[in-house]
């Protein structure tokens, strides 16, 4: 065993909007334990409300996981490279 689960921190930002999740993140990274393997979830969360809302109203959106993930994937690279590359660590 390389990693216990003791030694890895990876907490979950539980968000499906993009601003909230930057903010998350930003927090999660300030403070983390230095002294753990830290993950960056860096994933949206749709809640039930949107899920719902999809499903019986529909948006045009085309709401699928793949789309949510297209939606901020760039942005999280983004924020690594630009904002918290030299941040700490």
């Amino acid at each position: 065993k390389i990693w216990g689960q003791d030694l890895i921190a990876s907490p979950w930002p539980n968000s499906g909007e993009t601003n909230e999740l930057h903010d998350k993140l930003k927090d999660n990274i300030n403070q983390r334990d230095m002294e753990k393997f830290f993950v960056l979830q860096g994933i949206l969360t749709p809640d039930g409300d949107l899920i719902k809302k999809e499903i019986f109203q529909g948006s045009g959106t085309n709401l699928s996981l793949k789309s949510i993930s297209n939606k901020v994937s760039g942005k999280v690279v983004d924020w690594v490279e630009d904002e918290w590359m030299e941040m700490p660590h």
